[in-house]
């Protein structure tokens, strides 16, 4: 019916290129919006270096998101995260997200998940992160790049969606924690609960959770492996931002036994195993990933985490850093830097603008 409404304007509708040109105004306005959302309109005396501001705040958010509607929380959208996230969270629940008020905010959300004091309610409430406007990093024109820019739902009501690969995203919302410094929190939980137990980080991170890479017949680019490089330095800087804007906010998070690890099914092989070939250094799991799709079928994408028994296995935030900076210690090499060992092209050199598999001085100096 659409199309041949078109075809009847094209032939019958005089008005029809000022009503383009009028939709192209709008949507002009509509994108730089959220360009001044990210506090990417700046006025200056040199109009080049405004213009490429406004055209990297763009390209920021093209990549990690916007938060469209500020600190506004959507309590319908936060029940359909929860449902994906944990069923059994919503379903325990339920009388909490009933009763949530409108125009709640992310701060206030944060208020009533910690006196209901249920930890689980408490970490996937603080995960939620109303992004919207972000697509996945990569260039389309590579056989192995495939993303969505998901902006409006079946309905066509507004969607809140976003999909970066670990080594993009996060570096996009360094950038963006600056000009919503209230989500850091949210931000360093999702980039702390993303991270494994042997101290590694999956390949992608979604609202949806996180994904792995597998190994597919039929696709010759398909590999496995840790996208490693830049985990400390991304990290790192999310903590100097959480600590310049709130002092003291990090001290209460590093006892709090309220973080989770995630189980991408890689083994990282014996240390002999990967002196015979430093290039080949993981085993897929096949039977954990079949485990872990099972209890995602049950549960919801936190099915994707470390279980123990009927609980998540919980941590707090100092055993996290821990982790992570143990990882990346016992594989230093003196005068060297830090051994990445994930199989996959990592950044190594000392002004990140080499590949290949190697040593990371950026690791090691941002480990320091």
């Amino acid at each position: 019916a659409d199309v041949i409404d078109l075809n009847e304007a094209l032939k019958t509708d005089n008005e029809l290129l000022t009503k383009i040109d009028a939709d192209v105004r709008q949507n002009t306005l509509n994108l730089e919006r959220l360009v001044s959302i990210a506090d990417g309109m700046q006025k200056g005396r040199d109009k080049l270096t405004t213009t490429r501001h406004y055209s990297n705040v763009l390209f920021n958010i093209m990549r990690g998101g916007i938060f469209e509607d500020q600190y506004n929380i959507d309590p319908s959208d936060l029940v359909k995260y929860v449902k994906t996230i944990n069923k059994k969270v919503y379903a325990k629940h339920n009388a909490f997200f009933t009763a949530l008020p409108k125009g709640l905010t992310y701060g206030n959300l944060l208020v009533l998940a910690r006196s209901n004091g249920n930890p689980d309610l408490l970490r996937i409430c603080t995960e939620y992160l109303p992004i919207s406007f972000s697509r996945r990093h990569g260039d389309p024109s590579r056989p192995w790049n495939s993303f969505n820019i998901d902006l409006i739902d079946e309905n066509g009501h507004k969607k809140h969606n976003y999909e970066g690969n670990w080594r993009d995203i996060f570096q996009n919302w360094e950038a963006l924690a600056y000009s919503f410094p209230e989500f850091i929190e949210g931000m360093i939980t999702k980039f702390a609960n993303a991270s494994t137990i042997d101290g590694y980080n999956p390949y992608r991170i979604t609202r949806e959770g996180i994904d792995w890479e597998t190994i597919e017949p039929d696709d010759p680019w398909s590999y496995i492996g840790y996208w490693g490089d830049h985990q400390i330095i991304y990290l790192q800087k999310l903590l100097e931002h959480a600590e310049r804007h709130y002092p003291g906010k990090l001290d209460a998070l590093l006892t709090q036994k309220n973080f989770v690890y995630a189980n991408v099914p890689y083994r990282i092989r014996s240390y002999g195993e990967i002196k015979k070939n430093p290039n080949d250094t993981i085993d897929f799991d096949q039977n954990l990933e079949h485990a872990i799709g099972k209890r995602v079928e049950e549960i919801g994408a936190e099915g994707k985490m470390i279980w123990k028994g009927a609980e998540v296995l919980k941590a707090n935030f100092a055993e996290k850093l821990l982790v992570m900076a143990l990882t990346k210690l016992y594989n230093f090499v003196p005068d060297g830097g830090i051994w990445l060992n994930t199989q996959r092209p990592e950044w190594n050199d000392a002004n990140n603008a080499l590949v290949g598999n190697g040593l990371s001085m950026v690791t090691l100096n941002y480990l320091r």
